[in-house]
């Protein structure tokens, strides 16, 4: 998963910890139940499926490799003494069958490796009595076929785990617009009890931030403080909405959201240049609204005092 991801799955976690806590003040909101169990059902199966994606599917070619390294070993071994044998005894045809260079063996596509491989097995073991006086033995033979074997059995992996790698990154995107989706229901709900359990309204808001983890560059640095002290304020929401050209929220925009730490300050990193509408939220203050520009050539600095609730 991509540092975005990781995020979002992080928010997931805190803000499935934090509903679980506060069952007595969710158990009355209609239908919340059904929701809450999308969001922990979409968290389990991104856990399962981000454990397939980091399965190391080089490990597949890297295993046929080093059997094809075997089998190339092998083969040569007994190609070359069966070679050396139809040499003496003037046989043109077995000399050609199963005469073959490292190059030659490594070389070919797999399948045309396999039957070259084969037909040298083949042969040898047809002149196996006659062979066993070139250093041929009945174990070598048993071991290159086995080699053989486990070769063909190998073509088609490295292929399978390309395409298993493909379909999970697909269900992966599925499972996080579930839970999305589920999020999003639950957003409305808890409006239902934002006048009445202020305390666990604001949590939620906090849980329901996405910390920017990542890296790059910080495109925005701000502070949120009291503008009757000049207090720096502890856990503030800040929502950054973009706005479209006719001036109204974009439509397929997730907000940004970020919370102040114990300075006041919050950090947004890789935001996209344009005009943005700021909503900060904070229990005991008014709400603030703010609009700030971002481009691309230089950090904005952005700092909101909120007035305290009379």
């Amino acid at each position: 998963m991509n540092s975005k991801k990781e995020n979002r799955l992080s928010m997931y976690l805190v803000l499935r910890d934090f509903l679980d806590k506060n069952t007595a003040i969710t158990a009355v909101l209609p239908n919340f139940a059904d929701f809450n169990t999308a969001l922990n059902d979409g968290i389990v199966k991104i856990h399962q499926i981000r454990e397939l994606q980091e399965l190391d599917k080089r490990g597949l070619a890297k295993g046929k490799m080093k059997l094809k390294d075997q089998l190339v070993f092998k083969a040569l071994d007994v190609s070359r003494k069966t070679v050396a044998y139809a040499g003496f005894i003037g046989d043109t045809e077995l000399f050609n069958e199963v005469n073959y260079s490292d190059t030659e063996l490594r070389r070919c596509a797999d399948t045309v490796l396999y039957d070259r491989a084969r037909i040298i097995h083949d042969r040898a073991e047809t002149n196996a009595p006659a062979l066993a006086a070139y250093g041929v033995t009945p174990a070598d033979l048993i071991e290159l076929q086995s080699f053989v074997e486990a070769y063909y059995d190998a073509i088609p992996k490295p292929r399978i785990g390309i395409a298993d790698k493909k379909q999970a990154t697909e269900q992966l995107e599925a499972a996080f617009k579930d839970v999305d989706n589920a999020i999003s229901q639950i957003d409305v709900l808890i409006e239902v009890v934002r006048a009445s359990q202020p305390l666990f309204f604001s949590g939620f808001q906090t849980a329901r931030t996405i910390v920017d983890n990542g890296s790059g560059k910080i495109a925005l640095r701000g502070k949120v403080t009291d503008n009757a002290t000049g207090n720096p304020l502890f856990g503030a929401i800040i929502i950054f909405t973009p706005k479209s050209k006719s001036g109204q929220p974009a439509e397929t925009y997730h907000p940004v959201r970020k919370r102040s730490s114990l300075k006041g300050a919050f950090n947004i990193r890789n935001l996209a240049r344009g005009t943005y509408d700021v909503k900060i939220e904070k229990p005991g203050y008014q709400i603030g609204n703010f609009t700030v520009h971002i481009t691309e050539s230089e950090r904005c600095d952005f700092n909101a005092e909120l007035t305290p609730v009379a």
